[in-house]
């Protein structure tokens, strides 16, 4: 609720330790310290599930894409966020970062007979432990919580990389995840089955622009009432997806004392 997400902010900035890109990284907290209450001590998360068994949908939409070289890859991964939030003048030209990235990730990850499967080793070995894992490590230490993720062990994550994308991921754009959803065949409803992936996202931004909730609004305001670059960003986007991390950002930089 708006109220949860007003009890949480402050500290979900504060522990996370670092601005990041994610509208709900303040209900992330707030699912942490629901555990914690809850007695629970050690937490499994699924993350990178999607990443090697290709459930997202921009897995399905990359199969035509024709990636001809690791580069290609790092070009396509450098523009995974559709409305980037730029707070600095000058900023670094994608040549530059793509460089750098081809440094850090060498094309060992490259498999040109599946460039798709390339995308998602990629995904692995960067966002994963620069977000996912930081995430529930730092959310849950916060509250004494140990997490644990079983999915990434290098084996098994190997294993189900080297599976070609062509059993993962079918003709249809609900056909995503394809082993898992024929292991749980006859098991769980056709309607789980066949749904398309739908994420996990707390409407911040829409509750924001439609005003729904007063007190949410006012905690908005009193937080990016100074006018700055990141107000500007904000309006000039319009988008509520940057509309989140913008505020994150300045409420980062005040907590941190970085200006």
């Amino acid at each position: 609720t708006p109220d949860d997400v007003i009890a949480a902010w402050d500290d979900s900035i504060y522990f996370m330790e670092q601005p990041v890109y994610n509208p709900s990284m303040s209900m992330y907290y707030h699912t942490n310290r629901k555990l914690s209450e809850a007695g629970t001590i050690i937490t499994m998360a699924g993350d990178i599930g999607d990443e090697i068994l290709g459930g997202y949908p921009k897995y399905w939409k990359m199969k035509e894409n024709g990636f001809k070289s690791w580069g290609d890859v790092i070009d396509k991964w450098l523009q995974r966020i559709k409305r980037p939030l730029v707070v600095g003048v000058p900023t670094l030209p994608a040549s530059v970062l793509k460089d750098e990235l081809i440094k850090l990730y060498p094309d060992t990850l490259w498999n040109p007979a599946d460039p798709v499967a390339s995308y998602k080793a990629l995904d692995c070995v960067a966002q994963a432990p620069n977000e996912f894992f930081a995430r529930n490590d730092k959310y849950g230490m916060a509250f004494g919580m140990e997490g644990r993720f079983p999915l990434t062990t290098k084996m098994f994550m190997q294993y189900c990389l080297d599976i070609p994308t062509s059993y993962k991921i079918g003709k249809h754009k609900h056909e995503t995840k394809l082993l898992t959803k024929l292991a749980y065949k006859g098991l769980l409803p056709d309607a789980i089955i066949n749904k398309s992936k739908t994420g996990w996202t707390v409407p911040i931004g829409q509750w924001l622009a439609a005003g729904t909730d007063k007190n949410l609004k006012n905690f908005y305001t009193n937080s990016m009432g100074e006018k700055s670059t990141l107000d500007r960003v904000t309006v000039s986007q319009k988008a509520s997806k940057a509309l989140v991390p913008a505020w994150q950002m300045k409420d980062w930089i005040k907590r941190y004392r970085m200006i």
